[in-house]
C-alpha cells in the first residue's frame, strides 16, 4: 500500500497539470460535516472555466470565500456529497454554474481530497485521459522510488505551530515503526521521537535556520522499542507548504561499533603511552641498579626476590620485605601485607597481614618518605615491631605505583646498627623502590594491554565486515568469521595456520578475473601505501557474484617504511552496487529520451563563490539538438562552464534571469540573447532543478513561443 499523496505532491505533477487544457482543481474538506470548510489545495489555469475566477493565487483559502458563485450554485454541497460517497460522479450542468458548457466530473482521491476535472466540449476527452495516464505513471514512478529506499523517508509540513501530520512516507517507515499507513498519516514527528533523549523543537529551529541539517535521535516503535536513527533533513516547498523531507537511517550498530573501537583504541593508546613512560624511567633506574638486577627473571615474584636478596646483601640486613598497605574495607584501618619476603624467620611469609601500626612502616606511610632506625630500642622503644617482634635496625621507603601509594620496601634486623644508615644507602633504597614501582606499573600495563588486545580481537571477530591479515609471504595469518565466509577460507583456520586453501575466484569492478598479483595486499606490500575503496567481486561456488568494497592498510611495526603485514577489510556492497547500476540505466534512458526530442534541452548546475553567490553555470546535460543550435559538440560542453565558453552571455539579461531561477525558484521565459553562436533567434524556457542546485532550459522556436 502506497503512502504518497496522489496529486500535487511534487513539482513534476504540478507541471504536468499546469499545461493541460483540461481544468483540474483539488479541494480538501476540513470538516466532513460542513461543506463551507472546503479548501483549495491546487488549481491549474484551465480550472477558472468552472469556478469563474482564477483559483491558482488563492491556494489554501476556502472556496466559499474565493468563488461566491460556487456557493450560490450549490457546488459546495454537491462536492461534499461526492466526497462522502467515495464514488466519482459526472456533475453535468449542475457542476457548471458559469454555463461554459464544460463537462465536469468530481473524483474522490485516496487521501480524502476531491479532484474536480472540467473539459470544454471542443477539446474532447482524449487530452484528459492522456494527462491522467501520464500522471499515474509519474505517481507510480515516485512511489516505486520511495519504496525502493531501504531507509525511512518521512515528509511533513512545518508551520508556526510546529510539525503537521505526515504527508508522505515509504514502506520502510511502515515496516520499521510498526504502524499502519492510516495510523502514520494521523501522526506527527513528535509521536515517533523520544523527547527525553532528543530536543525535537531545537532541531526544527536549527533546520529552519540552515534549511538542511543532520542529527542523531532516538525514535520509538509502536511496540515501544527504541531505534537509534541518524536523520538527514532539509526544507522544501511542496504544494505551497513548507515541508521537511527527512531520511532516517538506523544507526545503532554503527554507533555501538564506533564506541567500542574508540574505547579500545583509547585504552590501547593509553596503555602504550603509559608503558613507554614507564620503560623510559625504568631504563634510567637500571643504570643505577645494574649491579643488582642484571639477570632475566621467570616471574615478578622471582624479580622481587632478586631485589630483596640484593638489598639484604647491600644493607647487610637479614630480612627484606616488599609490602602493600591497603585499607580494610570493613574497619577502615590501613593494613600491612607482605607481597614478597626474604627472611630466615619462617614467620615472615608472603600473604602475612597485620595492622600497619604493628610495623615500622607506619612511620614511612605517615611521613611519605624514607625512615631509618639504627636501633629501635633507643629511637622507638614502645613500637610493637620492637617490643613484640624484637626488631631493632630498620630502613624503609614508600613504593608508589601510578602516582599512588602501593606500599613499602624495607629491610630489618633483630640486631642494632649503631652506625645507622648513610645518605648513599638512603639514595639506594629510594632508587630501588622506584625501580620496583616502575616494574609493578609495567606488569599492570602489560596485563591491561593483553586484555585490551583480547577485547580488540573479540570486536574484530564479531563485526560484519570481513578482516584478514596477510604477511609478507602473502599468507593469511589471521581472519575473522566474516572474512572466512566472504573469501571461502577454511572455517577451521586460525592465526597459527599457514596451510590455507585458495580463495574463491576474484573479479575486478568490470568483472575481469584477477590474478593473485592483482590483489590489493600485493600492491600494498610492494608500495607501502594503503589502498582504499577498491571494488572486487567474489564468486562463491554455485552462487551469484557478491561485490565488496576493499580497503588494505600496511602494518609497519618497526617504522622502517617496509610493511610487515597488511590488514585487508571487506564490506559487502552487492545491494548498493545493484542500486547504482539501476540508477545509471535510468539516467541513460532519460538521456536517450531527451536526445530524441526535436527541441534543444540543456541542464546546468550553479557554480557559487565562497559567499554562496552564483558566479557561473556548469553544463550537466546537453542534447544533440541543443549542441547543434549553439554550434558546439555536446561532449565538449558537459562539465564545462557557461561563461568560459560564451563570456558574452554574462552581459545579457538571460544570465541574470538564470540566477533568479536558481536562487528564487521562479521560472523564466524570453528570447535568446543576441550572440553570434546561435544558428537563429530562439525563445528560452527555464525551470529550476532544486535537486542539483541548477536549472533546465529548452530552446523553443519563436513562432511557438506563445503556445
Amino acid at each position: 500500500m502506497s503512502s504518497l499523496r496522489p496529486l500535487a505532491s511534487d513539482t513534476l505533477d504540478r507541471r504536468l497539470l499546469d499545461v493541460l487544457p483540461v481544468g483540474v482543481a483539488i479541494y480538501e474538506l476540513d470538516d466532513p460535516g460542513d461543506p463551507a470548510t472546503l479548501r483549495i489545495r491546487y488549481a491549474n489555469p484551465a480550472s477558472a472555466t468552472v469556478a469563474g475566477v482564477d483559483l491558482r493565487a488563492r491556494t489554501g483559502e476556502r472556496l466559499a470565500e474565493v468563488a461566491p458563485v460556487a456557493t450560490e450554485a450549490g457546488l459546495l454541497r454537491l462536492y461534499a456529497d461526492v466526497l462522502r460517497s467515495g464514488q466519482p460522479r459526472d456533475l453535468g450542468a449542475e457542476g457548471d454554474p458559469t454555463g461554459s458548457g464544460a463537462a465536469v466530473r468530481a473524483i474522490p482521491l485516496d487521501d480524502g481530497a476531491l479532484a474536480v476535472v472540467s473539459e470544454s466540449a471542443s477539446e474532447g476527452a482524449q487530452a484528459l485521459q492522456d494527462a491522467q495516464a501520464d500522471l499515474a505513471r509519474e505517481e507510480n514512478r515516485s512511489r516505486t522510488l520511495l519504496d525502493a529506499i531501504g531507509d525511512v523517508v518521512l515528509v511533513y509540513p512545518i508551520g508556526p505551530e510546529g510539525p503537521g501530520t505526515f504527508l508522505v512516507f515509504n514502506d520502510a517507515a511502515v515496516n520499521r515503526y510498526g504502524y499502519s499507513p492510516d495510523e502514520l498519516r494521523a501522526m506527527t514527528v513528535h509521536d515517533l521521537i523520544d523527547s527525553d533523549r532528543f530536543d525535537a523543537e531545537g532541531a526544527l529551529t536549527e533546520l529552519r535556520r540552515t534549511r538542511r541539517a543532520t542529527f542523531d535521535s532516538v525514535h520509538r516503535t509502536k511496540s515501544g522499542d527504541r531505534l537509534y536513527m541518524s536523520t538527514h533533513a532539509r526544507l522544501v516547498e511542496l504544494a505551497g507548504k513548507l515541508c521537511v523531507v527527512a531520511l532516517c537511517r538506523d544507526d545503532a550498530d554503527r554507533r555501538q561499533f564506533r564506541r567500542s573501537i574508540a574505547r579500545s583504541n583509547r585504552q590501547l593508546e593509553a596503555s602504550v603511552a603509559q608503558r613507554t613512560r614507564q620503560l623510559e624511567a625504568f631504563s634510567e633506574d637500571l643504570k643505577i641498579l645494574h649491579a643488582i638486577t642484571t639477570a632475566e627473571h621467570d616471574s615478578p615474584a622471582d624479580r622481587f626476590d632478586a631485589y630483596l636478596r640484593a638489598g639484604c646483601e647491600m644493607f647487610d640486613l637479614p630480612v627484606g620485605i616488599l609490602s602493600a598497605t591497603p585499607v580494610d574495607e570493613v574497619t577502615g584501618e590501613r593494613m600491612y601485607r607482605l607481597e614478597a619476603v626474604v627472611s630466615p624467620d619462617p614467620g615472615f611469609h608472603p600473604g602475612l597481614t597485620v595492622p600497619l601500626s604493628e610495623a615500622f612502616c607506619d612511620a614511612v606511610v605517615d611521613l611519605g618518605h624514607t625512615v631509618t632506625y639504627g636501633d629501635a630500642q633507643e629511637q622507638a622503644p614502645d613500637h610493637p615491631a620492637c617490643v613484640a617482634r624484637g626488631l631493632r635496625a630498620f630502613i624503609g621507603t614508600p613504593v608508589t605505583v601510578d602516582g599512588a601509594l602501593f606500599g613499602t620496601l624495607n629491610f630489618v634486623s633483630p640486631e642494632p646498627r649503631p652506625e645507622g644508615f648513610s645518605d648513599v644507602e638512603r639514595d639506594l633504597i629510594e632508587v630501588m623502590a622506584q625501580a620496583v614501582g616502575r616494574r609493578i606499573e609495567a606488569d599492570r600495563a602489560e596485563a591491561a594491554e593483553a586484555a585490551s588486545r583480547e577485547r580488540y580481537r573479540a570486536i574484530v571477530e564479531t563485526v560484519d565486515a570481513g578482516v584478514i591479515v596477510v604477511d609478507t609471504n602473502f599468507e593469511v595469518v589471521m581472519s575473522n568469521p566474516s572474512a572466512r565466509e566472504f573469501l571461502g577460507l577454511d572455517v577451521a583456520h586460525d592465526a597459527e595456520t599457514d596451510d590455507l586453501p585458495d580463495r574463491w575466484p576474484v573479479l575486478d569492478a568490470d568483472g575481469t578475473p584477477l590474478t593473485p598479483a592483482d590483489l590489493p595486499e600485493r600492491e600494498v606490500l610492494r608500495t607501502g601505501e594503503p589502498v582504499r575503496g577498491l571494488v572486487q567481486g567474489i564468486v562463491p561456488p554455485g552462487k551469484p557474484v557478491r561485490w565488496y568494497r576493499v580497503n588494505a592498510t600496511p602494518l609497519d611495526h618497526d617504522g622502517d617504511g617496509t610493511p610487515e603485514a597488511v590488514v585487508v577489510s571487506f564490506h559487502d556492497v552487492t545491494d548498493l552496487r545493484a542500486t547504482a547500476l539501476a540508477a545509471e540505466r535510468s539516467e541513460d534512458l532519460l538521456r536517450a529520451v531527451l536526445s530524441a526530442s526535436a527541441e534543444g534541452v540543456m541542464a546546468y548546475r550553479a557554480v557559487r563563490d565562497g559567499d554562496g553567490a552564483v558566479e557561473d553555470f556548469e553544463w550537466l546535460l546537453v542534447t544533440d539538438r541543443a549542441a547543434e543550435i549553439v554550434g558546439r559538440d555536446a561532449d565538449d560542453l558537459v562539465g564545462r562552464q557557461l561563461l568560459e565558453e560564451f563570456p558574452e552571455v554574462a552581459e545579457t539579461d538571460v544570465f541574470e534571469a538564470y540566477i533568479r531561477v536558481v536562487d528564487e525558484g521562479e521560472r523564466f521565459e524570453g528570447p535568446t540573447p543576441d550572440v553570434e553562436v546561435l544558428d537563429r533567434p530562439w525563445w528560452i524556457r527555464a525551470v529550476p532543478l532544486r535537486a542539483v542546485d541548477g536549472l533546465a532550459m529548452r530552446f523553443v522556436p519563436l513562432d511557438e513561443a506563445g503556445s
